[in-house]
C-alpha cells in the first residue's frame, strides 16, 4: 500500500532547529513520517523557498528529509525591505555600543501578508505539485496561503490543503504590543481568518486555541496537533548530573526574540540578582541565540535603568555561564539540573519547556511559561505565579536535591508518555486517511 503523501510549503529552515518553531515542524515531518503508524504512516516531501547553504542541504538530508531547495537572487520587496533596514539598525547598534547609550537603534519592523509572496514561487510551486502529486498539502503559518493559488480546479478539489497555524498570530501580536514590542508580523484578526478559510483543515497547537480558529474558519476542520519527543528520546538517554554537586545549575535557553528577551532580563535583574545576594549555591547557564541577541540590545530599552549593558554584567559573572549558539541542545542539558522558563507573554506551546522533559531535565516556569502543559506533566514542572516567586523556589531546590532528583525522573517520564508521536500526530494521521 502507498503512503500518503504530504507537500509541505515553508520559508523556514526548519532543519537548524534553532527555535521553537522550527523544532516543530521537524518533529512534524518525521512524526508523520514514523513507521510507528504502519499503513497510516505519510511519505512527506517539503517545498522550501528562501536562501539556503550547501550546508543546509547536506544537514536536511542526513535527517532523511526530502526537501526541494527553492532560491531566488530577487526576494519580495518587503524582505528585502526588512532585511536592508535590520542591517542598518544592528550597524548602528555595534557603533552606539563604544560611542555611548544615546540613540540606540530599534532593530524591528513588522511585516505584512503579502511581503511573504515571492513572485516565482506560484510558479515554482506548480510545478512541484504536478511532479510530487501529494494528497494534501501543508503551508507552514498563513503566510504560505497564496501558494494555494498555484492548484487549478482540479488540483484544490482533490488535493486536501492545511495550515499549520502555530499560534494565533493576531493575538500574540496584541500580546507583543501590550507589553511595548513589535512582533514579526502585523496581521489583523480579520486578516487571519480570511487566510485561515482558505483551508480544508487548521492545525492548532494547543487545545486552548482550537475554539478560536473553529470561530475563524468556521468551515475547515480545526485538530490539536502539537508537540512529540520521540526523536529525541528513542536516540537520547536522559543526561545525568552529580546529585553531590556543589552548584544547583539552573539554565535558559533560547532563541533571539523578544518575549525570550524580555524573560531573560526581568530574571535576571527579580531572581538571579537576589539569589546571588543571598550566597545560594547556584549557577546560571545561558544558551542560544538569545546570547546574541543580549549583545546588541541594551537593558535601558526595557526598564530606563542607566546600567551597564546585561551582557558585560553576565559574562563577568563567575557563577554565569554564556555557551552561545551549540551544535546540539545535549551540550546544554548536560550542564543543568533545571531549566527555567520565566516568559510573561505569548501565545501557543511552550516547546523550550516540551524539549527539556527528553533529556530527563525538569522545568521552574511562570504561570504563562506553563501555558498549554496539560496537567499530566506532575511534578516535572514546578509553577510560580510571578516571576518573583521564584526566587524561594530555586533556593529551596538548592536545598533539597532529592526533590530535584524526584522531578528529573518525572520528566523524563511525561516525555516518553504525554509528548509522543501517537498522542501529537495521531488525529492528523487519522484525518489523512479519510475518504
Amino acid at each position: 500500500m502507498s503512503r500518503t503523501k504530504i507537500l509541505m510549503a515553508t520559508d523556514v529552515p526548519f532543519w537548524r532547529c534553532e527555535t521553537g518553531a522550527q523544532q516543530r515542524m521537524l518533529h512534524l515531518v518525521l512524526g508523520i513520517s514514523n513507521d510507528s503508524f504502519g499503513d497510516k504512516a505519510c511519505q512527506v516531501q517539503t517545498f522550501f523557498i528562501g536562501v539556503a547553504s550547501t550546508e543546509d542541504e547536506a544537514v536536511a538530508s542526513n535527517l532523511g528529509l526530502d526537501v526541494q531547495f527553492h532560491s531566488s537572487d530577487r526576494a519580495p520587496d518587503g524582505v528585502r525591505k526588512r532585511i536592508k533596514w535590520h542591517m542598518d539598525g544592528t550597524i548602528h547598534l555595534v557603533r552606539q555600543t563604544f560611542r555611548g547609550r544615546e540613540n540606540v537603534a530599534k532593530v524591528d519592523q513588522p511585516m505584512e501578508l503579502h511581503d511573504f509572496r515571492w513572485p516565482w514561487a506560484i510558479s515554482a510551486f506548480s510545478e512541484c505539485v504536478d511532479s510530487f502529486g501529494p494528497d494534501a498539502i501543508v503551508c507552514q503559518y498563513v503566510t504560505m496561503s497564496y501558494l494555494l493559488d498555484a492548484l487549478t480546479e482540479d488540483q484544490r478539489a482533490d488535493i486536501r490543503c492545511v495550515v499549520d497555524t502555530h499560534d494565533v498570530l493576531s493575538s500574540r501580536q496584541e500580546q507583543f504590543e501590550q507589553f511595548g514590542f513589535t512582533h514579526w508580523i502585523n496581521i489583523s484578526p480579520e486578516e487571519e481568518s480570511k487566510e485561515l478559510r482558505r483551508f480544508d483543515a487548521a492545525l492548532a497547537i494547543i487545545d486552548h486555541e482550537r475554539p478560536t480558529f473553529q470561530m475563524m474558519a468556521p468551515d475547515a476542520d480545526v485538530m490539536t496537533v502539537g508537540h512529540s519527543l520521540d526523536t529525541i528520546t528513542s536516540t537520547h538517554a536522559p543526561v545525568s548530573r552529580p546529585p553531590n554537586d556543589a552548584l544547583l545549575s539552573i539554565g535558559y535557553f533560547g532563541s533571539s526574540n523578544h518575549s525570550n528577551g524580555h524573560a531573560l532580563i526581568k530574571f535576571v535583574r527579580k531572581v538571579w540578582q537576589p539569589l546571588r545576594d543571598q550566597n545560594a549555591d547556584i549557577q546560571l547557564v545561558i544558551a542560544g541565540s538569545i546570547c546574541d541577541w543580549l549583545m546588541f540590545h541594551e537593558e535601558s530599552r526595557f526598564s530606563g535603568e542607566e546600567s551597564m549593558s546585561l551582557w558585560i554584567e553576565l559574562s563577568t559573572d563567575p557563577r554565569v555561564k554564556l555557551l552561545g549558539k551549540i551544535d546540539s541542545p545535549i551540550e546544554f542539558y548536560n550542564q543543568i539540573d533545571v531549566a527555567l522558563n520565566p516568559v510573561e507573554f505569548g501565545t501557543g506551546l511552550k516547546i523550550k519547556t516540551c524539549e527539556a522533559f527528553a533529556y530527563g531535565v525538569p522545568s521552574i516556569v511562570t504561570s504563562c511559561g506553563e501555558h498549554a502543559i496539560p496537567p499530566a506533566v506532575g511534578d516535572a514542572v514546578f509553577t510560580c505565579r510571578s516571576i518573583n516567586e521564584m526566587v524561594p523556589a530555586i533556593f529551596a531546590m538548592s536545598l533539597d536535591r532529592e526533590k530535584v532528583q524526584i522531578m528529573r525522573e518525572s520528566a523524563r517520564e511525561v516525555a516518553e508518555s504525554v509528548f509522543c508521536d501517537e498522542v501529537a500526530y495521531g488525529e492528523l494521521v487519522d484525518w489523512f486517511q479519510r475518504e
